[in-house]
């Protein structure tokens, strides 16, 4: 590749960070797939989709709160900046945004989703912009530092937490209440973790350091990261207006098993997410190397998870009730993501890791505005299988950007 002067990225630890975040990810997810059968079982199609549109709308505007915040701390904690600094940073930056992400949520709810009670869409919203935004901030100080046990321990807690709060839900079923306790899980364990990671590395400071330049630069992680959280959810925000809250319900219903099944790959490129970084400062044509070493590892995971939840689709209706049905035609067709994005997920990475998130956030938001258009067009003819077609094809001309073309070449530093 012409890079033999390079530094060979650091592989050590690699396998046991991995190890670590594929537990942590492991009993979270395994916590909140117990959860998710058993809320959607006990709120029906109806609510659940009602819960999962005002969820949507929160993971959407979660990153223009943020700004970029977490990748930030990995790449600045990969440079050298002491934690205290990086997280101190990343909050100061959060503070400001908080009140504006509840009010763009409010009226985007007011447009989008008048049909979800505006108690659930708030409570919802202030658990993910304030809560899980704190939780995600400590967890990229743990991969920066390589403490990836440590956020095993906060997804444990915070899965098991939930599951209890669900278990508590069944005796009454009411979507108001749920509301309430996830608003106060999410805002608790953040908080824990917060203190937790002060109580480590000290009290966050910002330090000498250009505001208005980390705002700007922040922006583009929050609208790159926000892109691609939209061309996932903008469809259960769009479903509830066009298509109505119970196709919600089915097409959330399939979408959760796709999550799931991600996690083992997601707990790779987390481990690997630093390395990216460590390699970017020699260009990208150096990030890309190890984007391509980790390629084989991902497709086959990708190939591997797509044909397990194809043969396993037919299980939904037992564990979600007999409302979800139609989710396994839905499981089926969804579960060709996880092969595509296994493909192009470290070539996007290695953008970002090499100082090019302009290239990543540009094709990011080029395929929200595909996919929004898609399902304008798609779900009032085909409801939920609209969503489904429309995400396929997106991510599909992703892998054309980001694996077929940044695959071999290099764009403009």
């Amino acid at each position: 590749m012409g890079h033999s002067s390079i530094p060979a990225v650091r592989q050590a630890g690699l396998g046991s960070n991995t190890a670590w975040m594929l537990l942590g990810l492991a009993a979270r997810f395994t916590l909140q797939l117990i959860s998710f059968v058993l809320l959607a079982r006990s709120l029906g199609a109806a609510a659940f989709g009602a819960f999962s549109g005002a969820l949507a709308l929160s993971t959407l505007l979660s990153p223009v709160v943020e700004l970029g915040g977490y990748s930030m701390i990995v790449r600045d904690l990969s440079r050298g900046v002491v934690a205290r600094l990086a997280l101190g940073r990343a909050l100061y930056a959060m503070i400001f945004n908080v009140l504006p992400g509840l009010g763009l949520l409010a009226v985007i709810k007011w447009l989008a989703l008048p049909t979800v009670p505006w108690q659930v869409a708030l409570c919802v919203g202030a658990a993910e912009l304030i809560g899980a935004r704190w939780l995600s901030l400590v967890s990229a100080v743990h991969v920066g530092q390589g403490m990836l046990w440590r956020n095993a321990v906060l997804e444990v807690v915070s899965g098991a937490t939930r599951l209890l709060l669900v278990v508590a839900l069944t005796a009454t079923p009411s979507l108001s209440l749920w509301a309430w306790l996830y608003l106060l899980q999410s805002v608790l364990i953040g908080a824990a973790a917060l203190s937790w990671t002060i109580m480590s590395y000290g009290r966050p400071s910002v330090g000498r350091v250009d505001l208005r330049e980390r705002f700007q630069e922040g922006l583009h992680f929050a609208v790159g990261t926000s892109a691609q959280n939209a061309y996932t959810d903008v469809d259960k925000i769009m479903l509830p207006r066009l298509a109505g809250l119970e196709a919600v319900g089915i097409y959330t219903g399939a979408f959760r098993f796709v999550v799931v099944a991600f996690l083992p790959l997601n707990a790779f490129l987390g481990a690997l997410y630093p390395r990216f970084f460590e390699a970017g400062q020699y260009g990208y044509s150096a990030a890309r190397q190890v984007a391509w070493r980790a390629l084989p590892i991902t497709a086959a995971y990708g190939l591997l998870a797509c044909t397990g939840l194809w043969l396993a689709a037919p299980l939904l209706p037992r564990l979600l009730g007999p409302g979800f049905g139609e989710s396994v035609q839905a499981l089926r067709a969804l579960s060709v993501l996880l092969l595509v994005q296994s493909l192009y997920f470290p070539f996007a990475d290695a953008l970002t890791g090499s100082g090019l998130q302009r290239v990543r956030t540009a094709g990011q938001v080029g395929s929200l505005i595909c996919n929004i258009g898609l399902n304008l067009v798609l779900i009032p003819r085909l409801g939920w299988l609209g969503a489904v077609y429309s995400s396929i094809t997106t991510q599909v001309m992703l892998l054309f950007i980001w694996g077929g073309y940044y695959g071999v070449r290099s764009p403009k530093q």
